[in-house]
């Protein structure tokens, strides 16, 4: 539709706070929230090879980071230290607000006739991902007047969830030079 064309309505917003508290003389905690987001593509899209209808929003939110620090001299010869932070995120191509392509199936031509090599249109692919990555580590740092020694932990777990999502009949068509040669069929939503 020469009337719609395709742009990209990029929107990024990121909000942070640290702070840090004496809890006691020797004792310090630090504490760091940030919170970030994309949303692109919601009411728009498309690019040179892809119809503004068969493409996926590109999103990243929330994306959320939390860091907990704890920090205090032992005794005049040994530093503990000890954190821990955790990062969770959504991202991925999310399907449009309002799809009317879902019972449409997608097509890409890989033909060159028109001068550009993998046309996509009619139905868009979508997905959902979220990740949880906390991380933690712990130190000691003992120091006389010429030696120091340091002896330290650190480990973290990286969970993560991915979802794909294609049109209700979970078929895509590939043409070349608008001819079908061949059809793709998924598992399912």
């Amino acid at each position: 539709d020469r009337s719609k064309p395709a742009f990209n309505d990029s929107r990024t917003n990121a909000t942070n706070i640290r702070l840090t508290w004496q809890m006691t003389p020797r004792q310090k905690i630090g504490f760091y929230f940030d919170e970030q987001s994309l949303k692109d593509n919601h009411n728009g899209g498309g690019s040179a090879t892809v119809s503004p209808e068969a493409a996926a929003t590109a999103d990243a939110y929330p994306q959320h980071l939390v860091q907990i620090t704890w920090q205090t001299p032992w005794t005049s010869r040994l530093l503990l230290d000890a954190a821990f932070s955790t990062s969770v995120y959504d991202y991925g191509g999310r399907e449009r607000q309002g799809n009317e392509t879902r019972d449409l199936v997608r097509v890409t031509d890989t033909g060159v006739q028109s001068g550009i090599s993998g046309i996509t249109y009619r139905s868009m692919n979508w997905n959902e991902n979220h990740a949880l990555v906390p991380r933690w580590k712990a130190s000691a740092a003992y120091v006389t007047g010429a030696h120091s020694f340091k002896v330290g932990v650190q480990g973290f777990l990286q969970v993560q969830d991915n979802k794909n999502f294609t049109n209700n009949q979970a078929l895509a068509y590939t043409f070349q030079n608008g001819q079908p040669r061949s059809l793709t069929m998924s598992g399912g939503n």
